[in-house]
């Protein structure tokens, strides 16, 4: 829709893919990146952490020492 109008019309096609994407940005760039066809999972989520994310991460006062996460319901672990 044109600039502060309200959409008039809606299309959906049953077609489409859905992907999720999940970055981590850090102060120099992207740390760590996944992206997947659907939805993430728990499990996904843990495995992505544990082997793809903190193999980029140092020890504590090092450069990239600290994950900030939102409170999104896939962060909360099971």
């Amino acid at each position: 829709s044109p600039l502060n109008e309200l959409v008039t019309h809606w299309v959906c096609h049953s077609n489409l893919k859905w992907y999720s994407l999940l970055p981590v940005i850090g102060l120099h760039g992207i740390l760590a990146l996944m992206v997947q066809e659907g939805s993430i999972n728990q499990a996904r989520f843990e495995n992505f952490l544990e082997f793809e994310l903190l193999a980029e991460m140092n020890a504590y006062s090092a450069d990239k020492s600290i994950l900030v996460m939102d409170n999104a319901p896939i962060h909360h672990g099971g």
